[in-house]
């Protein structure tokens, strides 16, 4: 998660926090509800064949460059090691997530990512991978302390209105 963000949560000026669950286990404070399970995708340019897969896995990188780093958690860095490990693939350190996606839109490289950075850029296909590592649970955390049934409802609003665009989805 962010830094920032995090170090706001646990001084209190912030209330809600959306974390995955890595970091969700390194918080020492908090009461996590679990949202949704985000898919992990390779981002591809649309005109690499990669793009016309339904699902990708490890071996499919062969002869690709991957973008690694880049403010990649513990779980994405173990995925971007098991692709170099299973393929022949050429790495290449991507700083932030903006550059990753010049980089692809360009042709330049291809990336995992986790699905809740999923945007629309019309260079760029979202590709499932598939590892038994390939998602994260993502929560809404919030303080102990925390009463208010104003926040107990939004939480339960934002799981629902989840629920129905992965229902819709399927």
């Amino acid at each position: 998660g962010d830094p920032q963000a995090v170090a706001n949560f646990q001084s209190g000026s912030i209330d809600l926090l959306f974390i995955s669950k890595p970091d969700v286990q390194a918080m020492p404070v908090g009461r996590a509800t679990l949202i949704y399970r985000s898919p992990v995708y390779v981002l591809v340019n649309k005109a690499d064949p990669l793009a016309r897969q339904s699902v990708l896995t490890s071996k499919d990188f062969e002869g690709h460059t991957l973008l690694v780093n880049g403010g990649s958690s513990p779980l994405l860095k173990k995925l971007q090691q098991k692709v170099v490990k299973d393929s022949r693939v050429q790495t290449l350190n991507s700083p932030n997530h903006a550059t990753t996606l010049i980089n692809v839109a360009a042709g330049n490289a291809v990336c995992l990512t986790p699905g809740y950075f999923k945007g629309y850029t019309p260079q760029i296909s979202w590709v499932p991978f598939h590892t038994s590592l390939s998602y994260y649970d993502c929560y809404l955390v919030t303080s102990n302390e925390e009463k208010r049934t104003i926040v107990k409802e939004l939480i339960s609003m934002i799981k629902d209105q989840v629920d129905n665009l992965l229902n819709a989805q399927r």
